[in-house]
């Protein structure tokens, strides 16, 4: 399966290759979605949708694009964090949930996760 670098960022947490076989139709519906809260939620809700469908790929996919128009959302991080342990990539998803706890000092949900991490 091609491998394809679905991230231009820095952040170490989010520098990784992962498959690419999601298709050109998904890619092309989210770039038309509008830069606001709404459009932030159905991201993040199309995410969890293909992250419950066990496709962690897309659902980071789907993630990175909520990250590009709001770099500091904390939900964004945190639910890569759960498709790369999906994956069995722990501390690329350690990394994400450290992220995620740095943008927002309160995401329970974040030291949750990085604890279920670190116990394995």
């Amino acid at each position: 399966m091609p491998l394809m670098n679905l991230t231009r960022h820095a952040d170490p947490a989010l520098n990784y290759s992962v498959a690419a076989s999601w298709g050109k139709a998904i890619s092309d519906s989210i770039e038309d979605i509008p830069n606001n809260d709404n459009s932030i939620a159905y991201l993040l809700d199309e995410g969890l949708r293909l992250y419950n469908m066990r496709k962690p790929e897309e659902a980071i996919a789907i993630y990175q694009k909520v990250i590009a128009i709001q770099p500091d959302n904390s939900d964004a991080y945190n639910n890569i964090g759960l498709s790369l342990q999906m994956m069995g990539r722990t501390q690329d998803a350690i990394l994400c949930y450290r992220k995620a706890i740095e943008c927002k000092p309160d995401n329970i949900g974040a030291y949750l996760n990085m604890g279920n991490s670190l116990r394995y």
